[in-house]
């Protein structure tokens, strides 16, 4: 389990990326220091359009690949998600894991951050600007509909 990442929430809707990217950031050694501003100012070319900044699974993918954030995503099935607890365990090893997932609480897709599990419940901070912050739930919670995106630290 590592320590909790700060309570950084999005600005605005649709920004999920932005903020949980900032958090990730401050708690992996070597990623460039950006806050959710300026990572919607140098990435919000990714989203839809200017004024939903929202980004697609293509964008997501392409701004992780950025080097400069050391992140290996990868894209799981639910029911692998949520039958092989060891598999998110393993991530976890190297340092705190982005989770790409549909949102029960709000019915869209997020993103959140990882930072512990004991057996099946996992600890995470949601930046949702309503519903977030730290949050328990079990493994379950996150496989309501469609694949899982990891986000993991490659280096």
């Amino acid at each position: 389990m590592w320590e909790p990442p700060p309570d950084i929430r999005q600005r605005s809707l649709d920004t999920c990326w932005a903020a949980v990217l900032d958090a990730f950031c401050r708690v992996s050694p070597g990623r460039p220091q950006l806050n959710q501003d300026e990572l919607l100012r140098d990435f919000g070319k990714l989203a839809n359009s200017p004024l939903d900044r929202k980004i697609p699974l293509d964008g997501i993918r392409k701004l992780f690949s950025d080097h400069r954030f050391g992140i290996e995503i990868e894209e799981v099935s639910n029911n692998y998600f949520a039958s092989t607890p060891a598999f998110l365990f393993q991530k976890l090893k190297t340092g705190q894991v982005i989770i790409g997932y549909w949102e029960p609480a709000t019915t869209g897709w997020h993103l959140s951050l990882i930072y512990g599990m004991d057996e099946t419940v996992v600890l995470y901070l949601n930046s949702d600007k309503e519903n977030g912050g730290y949050l328990t739930n079990d493994i379950k919670y996150f496989t309501s509909k469609g694949n899982i995106l990891i986000g993991s630290r490659r280096w």
